[in-house]
């Protein structure tokens, strides 16, 4: 494919140390520093390491060529990065399925082996206010969030910071050791757990606040919602339906800041897809490399009628999620799918989620 010229920034990575960052082991936590020993550059908290990975396919036996984006874990300035990699497994309706090909892969990597990756992407980074923090995480969403804290404390930044973690029980959570040293060094910040499958001897009010599935009514329980800014990283199903709760209760949706590591939109349930069999085919020109590409009513979005022409967009999620694809009109209209909590900012569009309603013009 040929690659957009403003996205082309490659880093050769080699991995210095590996640890579970979790008591079930099923997170694995890499350590990565330039192959070189340069610096690494800045990067903001809450951004993640696009990797390109060249993986052996054991069911079609062949070799493919996998862009997949981890959440970066540490704060930026240190001689190292970290990514958390938890193994995906077969879904539970078809446990023939294999395990996650990247997923799989990166855990069997060992210290010196090289990984190839882009620059850190991502809009979902720390408000530059003073406004206090909502934290809410999901399961392996933590980590973008612990980047933050990290920096966070490293600054000592006075917001008051709480950390809103849903999980299994104490065994699934990740970095532990981290969040108790940050509940004892880091006054700002306040950690509550809600647990959906305690474990017998955990106890309510000490290892755990809340348990069950976690809905607005119940973070009302915990805290304030006015004036913060609430920050969240879960699972698909739970991140819809609390941005649901949270828009329709009236409050400021300027202040919701969201990552997904879903590979599908987040949905609003009252709206549906329109149909795009009736749309004409249009043409889509990209301003800096001078490339085109026709879109057509069987691509379900620019992103993919490009994939298919041989054209290589910057892309994360592929959901409008995550807000990596985001490029800027400079001429035309597009729809975006109504499905997606995550719209572009005025000017611009996000080619995973656009169609086309006419001819365009991308700064690319």
């Amino acid at each position: 494919m040929t690659a957009c010229p403003v996205r082309q920034a490659a880093l050769s990575l080699r991995i210095v140390a590996k640890s579970f960052a979790d008591a079930q082991k099923s997170v694995c936590l890499l350590t990565l520093a330039e192959a070189n020993g340069a610096p690494l550059p800045p990067f903001l908290p809450g951004q993640y390491l696009p990797l390109r990975l060249t993986i052996n396919d054991p069911r079609s036996h062949r070799s493919l060529s996998l862009l997949r984006c981890y959440s970066l874990c540490c704060r930026s300035g240190l001689d190292h990065w970290q990514i958390a990699v938890k193994k995906q497994l077969p879904p539970a309706n078809s446990p023939g399925l294999p395990a996650g090909l990247a997923s799989s892969y990166l855990q069997r990597l060992r210290v010196g082996d090289m990984l190839s990756g882009k620059l850190p992407e991502g809009n979902f980074i720390l408000p530059d206010d003073n406004l206090p923090l909502l934290m809410v995480a999901g399961g392996s969403g933590i980590t973008p969030l612990l980047a933050m804290l990290d920096q966070l404390q490293q600054q000592q930044d006075p917001r008051p910071v709480h950390l809103v973690y849903c999980l299994q029980n104490s065994r699934s959570m990740i970095a532990p050791a981290f969040l108790n040293q940050l509940s004892r060094q880091h006054p700002p910040f306040r950690l509550s757990c809600c647990f959906s499958k305690p474990q017998p001897g955990e106890q309510p009010g000490v290892d755990y606040q809340l348990s069950g599935h976690l809905n607005l009514a119940m973070l009302r329980q915990l805290t304030s919602l006015a004036d913060c800014h609430l920050l969240l990283c879960a699972p698909a199903a739970m991140m819809s339906s609390l941005l649901q709760e949270w828009t329709e209760s009236g409050l400021s949706a300027e202040r919701i800041h969201y990552e997904s590591f879903s590979g599908s939109p987040l949905q609003r349930s009252s709206l549906s897809l329109p149909s795009l069999s009736s749309r004409p085919a249009q043409t889509i020109l990209l301003q800096q490399s001078r490339q085109q590409f026709i879109w057509q009513p069987q691509h379900t979005s620019l992103l993919q009628a490009a994939e298919q022409q041989g054209i290589d967009l910057s892309y994360g999620c592929r959901a409008g999620n995550c807000g990596t694809c985001e490029l800027p009109l400079l001429q035309g209209e597009v729809d975006h799918s109504p499905l997606s909590f995550n719209q572009p900012r005025p000017g611009h569009c996000l080619p995973c989620i656009a169609i086309p309603k006419t001819p365009l013009i991308l700064d690319c």
